[in-house]
């Protein structure tokens, strides 16, 4: 009887482990399609606002890491044309950034927190500003502001129930 006892703690212990998993993983996924969408909704100019995302898990990432080629200085010089909102360079680049963060957020134990994060700044710090919407936006930027609110609530709108469908694709965004 004890033998059966012990092996039906070990299998319900290795599903509970397991639904954890499966949970972490979706959760990261959830921050890795926010990412994305944030990424796309995001005004450019220089391309240093969107290529300013960062993903962290446990503590807000405070650094900045701009793309080493272009940004506001040789968009400033008149060597480069200024960007919209879509643009894919720094898109890729803020999401190449994000990959190996988002990949660690899956291994780590269920609750852990994932914060996306942006510190970009020139003159000073503006990430708040365009959330805020107190920048003016160009033509080439509509609907530029509450990136962030947006993006949560385009996951809220998409995940806001999972079937068994949307836990495998939010398994394997970022795999």
């Amino acid at each position: 009887m004890l033998a059966g006892l012990e092996q039906f703690d070990r299998v319900v212990n290795t599903w509970f482990e397991d639904v954890a998993s499966a949970a972490q993983e979706a959760a990261a996924g959830m921050a890795e399609v926010a990412l994305t969408y944030i990424l796309e909704e995001s005004p450019q100019f220089s391309g240093d606002f969107v290529a300013g995302w960062e993903a962290s898990f446990s503590t807000p990432s405070l650094i900045w890491r701009p793309p080493q080629a272009g940004g506001a200085g040789l968009i400033k010089k008149g060597l480069t044309e200024p960007r919209e909102k879509g643009d894919p360079d720094s898109i890729d680049y803020a999401l190449s950034k994000a990959a190996p963060r988002l990949s660690a957020a899956v291994r780590q134990l269920l609750g852990t927190p994932i914060f996306l994060s942006n510190s970009a700044s020139h003159d000073e710090p503006y990430a708040w500003k365009i959330e805020r919407g107190e920048i003016e936006f160009r033509p080439e930027n509509p609907n530029a502001s509450r990136v962030v609110e947006r993006g949560a609530e385009f996951v809220y709108r998409r995940f806001s129930t999972i079937d068994r469908s949307k836990l495998a694709v939010l398994r394997s965004v970022g795999v």
